[in-house]
């Protein structure tokens, strides 16, 4: 039995004993923890107001995709593609690791910060209050969800006050990692043997998902989860060299042949599995989570995109490490699991978990990337196979300084894909990836109908300036530009060597409002690292990055 479960065990007989312990243990129980579904399309989650997808025992826990897969030998597993999923803060404070995060237990309490403290230590009267919100577009007051919609707390409102909403359907809640008395704390550190403190951050999240064709399982609409965190440092010292990370333990097809990999070029984490599958016993799919916009920092005459406003001179951070996890007891790096403090700052910065560099042996050179091969042409570092149930990966954005009162803002979207065979479902995946990148923030969260195919027109009318990451990327000849524009301006777009000089105009004219997407062939240029720079009217300006491959 691998630790995780071993350790699910001990939470479950913890629970247990709650049951007959004295009244605010199991007021901590019952009234503080709170779960609600997402189930509008074919994903169906549970998320709880811990930061965590279900405690395992209490609810059900994870993340199912309803779509006509089989799953031999798995009757507890059916459908599922996620176990647990949660947010790791990495960094220094008054010149210490810290960290807080989620992954199998849980270091967050319900609830805001106030005054420095975790409020639901101070006002235990509130725990209702600091629950999930689940509303579903159409809602009205008669949703007490909906009545009690807790603007105060954070929850985004309209212009009239009302419930913002993102998507056909939204959950929402506020947790921390301040609480003294975390019982989650207390249970890690002494299973752990280590000291992990409280960090003053208060987390909003926000998971939303569209309604669509459920029939049709490349749809956007009807296969891919939203999740947007607002992390606010509510402590009196700045957390110096943050990392933003998101760990995922990912369960699907038969669990222990689930091989964690990235795709660094499109930010994207995921698991493929190496059993091949058949028409008749099941075709594994290939669940992965990419990145769309990281945290920002500071750059002059760049631009970010921060809660879907436009951010001058700034940029969102791309994901900068990744470390994958063979199992929660694999003894050999880069698959081990971190444990200690300075594990977790080792693999935010791209090292294994004893602070070794990581070298991909089909290169020989520095990997901050573990296994970013690619297994549908089965070229580069391939994860060889697998070893055990708790396989998945945590992927790390950053550093950014995080002083007290700051505000930083993070998008990632589930996104899984099944195909004809293995690699055609990492294929798919790919695709929607791709897509995905390809659309304003605007399309993403508010859009009432997700396109469905690569180049299917977007008729929505833009109302900010925004430039998307070019797809595929990296590419050999040609790539897709896609931008938009809010209204009627000079557009000029052009494509940069990585000498700063300009080797292609592809737009020097004014425009319209709306969204243009612009084929472009390199094929005549040398393979290497482009940029391409968007400017309008000389008053916006933003550059991507794009790799030629030849």
């Amino acid at each position: 039995m691998s630790s995780h479960k071993t350790l699910l065990i001990i939470i479950a007989v913890f629970f247990v004993s709650c049951l007959f312990s004295p009244l605010s243990a199991q007021r901590h129980w019952q009234n503080f923890m709170d779960m609600k579904y997402l189930d509008v399309n074919n994903i169906f989650l549970s998320l709880t107001n811990h930061g965590t997808m279900g405690d395992g025992y209490t609810y059900p826990f994870g993340a199912f995709w309803d779509v006509p897969i089989y799953f031999p030998h798995q009757l507890l597993h059916n459908r599922k593609i996620i176990f647990d999923q949660g947010v790791w803060l990495v960094g220094l404070q008054e010149n210490k690791i810290n960290v807080v995060f989620e992954k199998w237990f849980t270091l967050y309490e319900p609830g805001p910060i106030v005054d420095g403290k975790a409020a639901i230590e101070i006002h235990p009267e509130d725990s209702l209050r600091f629950r999930m919100y689940r509303i579903t577009r159409g809602d009205d007051s008669s949703n007490p969800d909906y009545a009690e919609w807790p603007a105060d707390l954070g929850a985004p409102v309209d212009k009239n006050g009302n419930p913002l909403f993102f998507g056909d359907q939204m959950l929402w809640t506020v947790y921390n990692g301040a609480a003294e008395n975390c019982q989650g704390r207390d249970l890690v550190n002494d299973y752990l043997n280590e000291n992990f403190r409280p960090m003053p951050v208060e987390i909003h999240q926000l998971a939303y998902a569209q309604q669509g064709d459920t029939s049709n399982y490349f749809s956007l609409a009807a296969n891919v989860v939203f999740f947007e965190w607002t992390l606010i440092n509510k402590g009196d010292s700045e957390i110096d060299s943050a990392y933003f990370g998101f760990w995922t333990d990912i369960d699907m097809f038969e669990v222990w042949a689930n091989n964690p990999q990235v795709d660094s070029a499109r930010e994207v984490g995921y698991c493929w599995s190496d059993v091949p599958g058949s028409p008749e016993e099941g075709i594994p799919p290939a669940v992965g989570y990419t990145l769309l916009y990281g945290p920002v920092a500071p750059s002059p005459n760049d631009s970010a995109i921060f809660k879907g406003r436009f951010l001058p001179n700034y940029k969102n951070l791309p994901m900068t490490s990744f470390h994958p996890i063979g199992d929660d007891g694999a003894k050999v790096s880069p698959l081990s699991e971190p444990k200690k403090l300075e594990h977790y700052w080792h693999v935010a910065r791209g090292l294994d978990i004893s602070g070794d560099e990581i070298i991909d042996p089909t290169t020989g050179k520095l990997a901050l990337f573990p296994y970013n091969g690619d297994p549908v042409t089965n070229s580069g570092w391939i994860n060889p196979g697998f070893f055990g149930g708790g396989a998945g990966f945590v992927f790390f954005s950053g550093p950014f300084n995080f002083a007290p009162g700051d505000t930083q803002w993070v998008m990632i979207a589930l996104v899984p894909a099944i195909g004809q065979n293995r690699f055609d479902s990492i294929t798919k995946m790919r695709k929607k990836v791709d897509l995905l990148h390809s659309l304003p923030y605007d399309s993403l969260a508010f859009g009432k109908n997700l396109p469905t195919k690569i180049y299917e027109k977007i008729h929505e009318t833009p109302i900010r300036y925004e430039l998307s990451q070019n797809y595929p990327n990296p590419f050999n000849s040609s790539t897709i530009i896609t931008y938009s524009i809010a209204k009627s301006s000079f557009v000029k777009l052009s494509i940069f060597n990585i000498r700063g000089q300009e080797v292609a105009t592809l737009v020097d004219k004014k425009q319209p409002s709306g969204r243009y997407r612009i084929s472009v062939n390199m094929k005549n240029l040398p393979g290497g690292i482009y940029f391409y720079q968007l400017q309008i009217d000389n008053k916006f300006s933003q550059i991507k990055k794009m790799i030629l491959i030849k």
